[in-house]
Parts: structure tokens; sequence; C-alpha cells
């Protein structure tokens, strides 16, 4: 009896790993009806739900659900209220780009009714603001712009204003210089105004003949340091805003982090001035849960400091990336985002989180952060943004040790490796390379989650799979890390490139067909996958794996040949099979059916395809045929 039960126990465990399938519920931009400031996305999800339940979707990951600092517009990356999910009415809209509160419950409620899982969409590297309510004096950044270092990273000048209170009639010198290239030729545009919003300082103007319109911007060229003299005409004391762009020597936008600033500020008798930095930061939203400031955020104080982040990719928990970046060594910001996160996943009624740009977050935190909202029995994915396996490897090591959670991470290397199978021809590509590809050779399979497109990859024309997306998707949903699938792909879905706005993609019609074919076949299968270097070559990738309960299991074939489909003679007592008088089925080609004959079967691939075979007694009881 007690081995029965061991038995049916590890059946069960393996079907439950097997059985996981992930969806990314969204892509950049989804459709949002901005002229009536309302999001629509929650409802068309839940439209989808019964599908999804049919081809044996079990988790969704859903999209960041927190009002971003652009409000309808926003798709949730750029968060300025965590604790509005569509509530409150702030920075023009109730609602979130995908709809308000009670659009997200209608939406989890009938997922969790028919057993998928939501997943959230977790930001804890960053946050936005650019409402003039929340600008406040900054004396950490105002040091950093005066005294940084040059192997440090410059802040971003045009997020700031620089503000001072000037007497009637006063005159006033803005020096300008390059603190870090010190006869660097720089160009550059100030501009002056009594609105910290800038909006009346939109024309070109002499600063100090300016009578009759007092505000506006002067620009120019500057090799060392710049002097601008500015007089105020009013018979009133009033304070002035002061906002610097850097520009290239043609006059075009160029690096706002060089290190041009404002360097002081003098009277008419060349005496230092009274003049401050003011940064977004004293973030103050409509939830009134939080209330955050400038020592919230990177660099929190004068001993603080930016660094660039490599192109070689790693951990920089201090780098402005993306918005005001979290001081996470702060005990306040600690607590807060803890505290938000077990609101999302407890009160809210999520079921797990995918994390964001884990690459900026201090790896300590993100295990304390899992430990404390995860648990033992939640979901969660990250996002490590490296095409580097042992970057991931030990990043990945380090969060899951001496942790409660199970911290999963998006497989980045393999992802590169799926794009450049599927956008190369034969001749650039050798299939040897998917043996034991990605991440699956340092991590155990259960902290893996394969993917081939995100809504990162997936607006950037330069990260695109543009061809063959069925070999890609045959491969992860073959193998045994948890797969997830993509929206656009699933439901076929144009792209289009963010920044060109021109670049746009659609992945083939039938895909979605053979997608759900795999799905289908993924349900039996059981145990890690085999390829046999007999048949693995430079053109056509095989791998088996093996079947749950009485099933025997399936061979994958990938044929990256542009002109000739691929003829295999298998024996199949490579993999463990010992069919004598038996017949096999090509799944995704099911008028395929090849007789054993002598522990071989004679297989063919189309080019540039796939082929899935199992034995047609298999396929039968699979798909409940009467082939």
């Amino acid at each position: 009896m007690t081995k029965i039960y061991l038995l049916t126990l590890s059946w069960m465990m393996a079907f439950s790993i097997n059985a996981q399938v992930l969806l990314q519920g969204f892509y950049w931009d989804v459709p949002v009806d901005v002229e009536n400031k309302k999001g629509t996305w929650y409802k068309h999800l839940e439209s989808k739900l019964p599908y999804l339940q049919e081809i044996g979707v079990t988790g969704i990951w859903s999209p960041a659900p927190s009002k971003g600092n652009w409000g309808i517009y926003d798709m949730g990356y750029g968060i300025y209220d965590h604790y509005d999910l569509g509530d409150f009415d702030q920075i023009g809209t109730r609602s979130t780009r995908f709809g308000t509160r009670s659009d997200l419950k209608d939406f989890m409620n009938q997922a969790h009714q028919l057993g998928i899982n939501v997943y959230a969409d977790v930001v804890l590297n960053h946050m936005y603001s650019f409402q003039d309510k929340d600008l406040e004096a900054n004396p950490a950044v105002k040091h950093y712009l005066l005294n940084r270092k040059q192997k440090h990273s410059g802040y971003p000048v045009n997020e700031l204003r620089f503000g001072i209170q000037l007497e009637q009639n006063q005159t006033v010198q803005i020096k300008l210089a390059n603190v870090i290239q010190k006869n660097a030729i720089t160009g550059y545009r100030l501009k002056i105004s009594n609105q910290s919003d800038m909006l009346n300082a939109n024309s070109r103007f002499h600063p100090i003949k300016g009578k009759n319109n007092p505000y506006g911007y002067w620009e120019g060229v500057m090799e060392s340091e710049a002097t601008v003299a500015y007089q105020i005409h009013q018979n009133a004391n009033q304070m002035l805003w002061l906002q610097l762009e850097v520009l290239n020597q043609d006059m075009a936008w160029s690096d706002q982090s060089n290190g041009l600033s404002i360097v002081s500020i003098t009277d008419e008798n060349g005496k230092e001035v009274d003049w401050k930095v003011y940064s977004y930061t004293g973030i103050q939203p409509e939830s009134k849960k939080i209330q955050w400031s400038y020592n919230h955020f990177h660099p929190s104080s004068k001993k603080d400091y930016l660094l660039n982040y490599p192109d070689t990719g790693g951990i920089v928990a201090n780098s402005k990336l993306f918005g005001h970046d979290f001081d996470h060594q702060s005990h306040y910001v600690r607590k807060h985002l803890i505290n938000w996160g077990k609101w999302l996943l407890g009160d809210v009624g999520y079921d797990g989180a995918r994390l964001d740009f884990v690459n900026g977050i201090d790896p300590l935190f993100v295990k304390d952060w899992t430990n404390e909202v995860i648990g033992d029995s939640l979901f969660c994915v990250t996002e490590f943004f490296t095409n580097s396996d042992k970057q991931i490897e030990r990043w990945n090591k380090t969060v899951n040790t001496d942790n409660v959670a199970t911290v999963k991470s998006f497989d980045f290397p393999l992802k590169k490796l799926l794009t450049d199978m599927c956008n190369s021809d034969e001749k650039e590509f050798d299939m040897q390379k998917l043996v034991d590809a990605g991440l699956i050779s340092t991590l155990p399979q259960e902290r893996i989650i394969s993917f081939v497109e995100n809504h990162d990859t997936g607006k950037e024309h330069d990260k695109w799979i543009v061809k063959d997306w069925n070999l890609a998707y045959s491969y992860i949903l073959f193998h045994e890390p948890t797969p997830c699938l993509f929206y656009s792909h699933l439901f076929p879905t144009k792209q289009v490139d963010y920044h060109t706005k021109k670049d746009s993609v659609l992945v083939d019609s039938d895909l979605p067909e053979l997608i759900e074919t795999c799905l289908k076949l993924r349900e039996i299968l059981s145990g890690p996958s085999i390829g046999d270097s007999i048949y693995t070559s430079e053109h056509q990738y095989v791998a088996f794996r093996k079947g749950l309960q009485n099933y025997d299991g399936a061979i994958l074939i990938l044929n990256n040949r542009s002109n000739d489909a691929e003829k295999l003679r298998i024996d199949l007592r490579s993999f463990g099979l010992n069919q004598v008088d038996a017949s096999f089925i090509d799944i995704l080609h099911p008028e395929t059916i090849v007789s054993v004959e002598d522990h071989f079967i004679h297989t063919t691939t189309p080019k540039r395809g796939v082929s899935l075979w199992m034995t047609l007694k298999d396929y039968q009881l699979l798909f409940k045929s009467n082939l």
C-alpha cells in the first residue's frame, strides 16, 4: 500500500510541475479608451479566460496594477501611487490603463473560479513623479551636482528645477559649468519662469532685456563655462524657477547627465544668493498610504552616489536607469515595499508576483521581500535582464539560499539563443547549441521559466523573433522548465516598435494551433529531456521525453534547413523504447503515420519545421482520436 501511495504521489508531483503553463497577459501599449479615460484590458482578459482554461494555462502574469505617473497612458512601470489600482481620481483619471479596481476584481474572481492563478507585475526598483505638487528642495542632489566624481554617474538635470527667491528689480548672474568635463564644448538651454511647470518659458528671449516678456529660454554653446545675467523687472519679490537642458554643439538634445549644471547664482555684487535644487520626490499620493521624500531615493544623502548600468549586465542597486531609484538600504523604503507586497498578495488577492528589473535591486532585499511576502506557498518569478547564464545563476542562488520562498528566473539566455535560431538560416546557426541550452545547465528546472518573447523584447525590433516561431515554441513547450506564452503570439497581434513607430511584426496565423497541440502533449510528459548526440547535428535537434503513467513519451525533431525536409531513421532503443509491432504518428501532421520496423522508425520533418512523434496508441488516448 505504501509503495502504491508513493508512486501515486510521485506521479502527481510530476504532473503538477509539468502542468504549469503561464501566459503573459499583455504586451506593450495594449489598447485603451483614451477619450473616455477608461482602461478596458482587464475586461478583455476576462473574456479570454474560458479558452485559456481549455488549453491548459494555469497562471496569468497580469500587468503592473498601480496608477502610473502618466495616468491613463501608463503601462504601470511608471508607478506613482502603489495603493491606487484604479480607485482614486488622480493624474487625470480614476482608471489605470487596464481598468478600474472593480474591473481587476472581476477578472481575478473569474480566473480563480476557473482554477487559473493571477500574478501581479511588481515594481520594486523605482517609482516616478513629474507632478508639480511633488517638488521639494533636495540638498542631497544639489551636493551631488556640485561634487560629483568622474567615476560616478550623473543626475539628469532636465528632471530638476532650480529655485531662487528674487527681490524686486534684482539682477542675478547664473553660472553654468560642467563639473566633470571641464573643457567640454556643450550646448545648453536655460529656461526661466515664475512657474515650476515652465509652461510660459517656451519662447527664446534675451534674459537681461526681456522687460515685456520676462520668461522664456536662453540657449547657446559654451566651452568650460557660461554665465547668464538675468534681471527681474517686477515691483514685488517672487520665486524664480530655472530648468536646464543639455544640448550638443548642433543644439540638439544630448546626454542630460553629462555633468553640466548650474554651479552658482550670485547677485550684482558677486555674492552667492540662496538657491535650491528641487526634485519631484516629495510624493504624496491620493491614497495617503505612503509619503515619499528625497532621502528615500538615490542619491539619498551627501555620501550617496549613482553608478551607470553596465552594458555587460549585472547588479547595480544605485543606477538611475528608471525614474526615482529606491534606496533599499532605507528601513522606511524596505518596510513600505514589503507591506505593499503583503497587501497585493493578501487583501487584493494575487496568487504571486513577477518582480520587475531585479538587476537594479540589492539581492538581499529581494531575498527579504520574497521571504516575507511570497513565503513557502506563493509563486514568484523575476526579471534579471541579461544574456549571461552565470550572472543569473549567481543571483538566483544568492536569493534562494536560506529563503522559504522559491524564487524563479526568466531564462533570458535561452530567449537569445531561440531568437538566433529562428532568425538565422542553417549556415548561421548550429542546432547542437540547443542541447542543455539556457539556465537548465546551471539551475534546477523548478526555478526556471522559459519564454519566447515578452513585453520588453516585443517593443524593440532588434530583439524580435521575426520568423519560424514554431521552432521556438515547440522547444520550450517540450522541455521541462515551466513555459510562459506571450499574449501577442497566442492571440496573433501586430507588435510595433515603441521607438521607431514603423517597424512591425506579426506571427504566423497557425502558431496558436501548434501551441495548443504542444500544450496537450506537455500534459503527459515526464522527467528530463534526452538529447541524443547520434541524431542531433548542426541542422537538426532531436530530443525525447518519457511519458506519465502508461504513456510511452514523445520525440521532438527540429529542422533548420531552408530548402529540404529532414529524413531520419531513428532507433527507438536509443530512447529506451522497445516497440516492435507499433505505429508512430507526427501529432503536428497527423496524416503522417509510420510503422516500426525492427525497432526503427523513419521520420520526416518539414523544412524550417517541427515534427513531434508518439505512438498511435498514445495519440488516440491523449487526443481522443479514432485514427
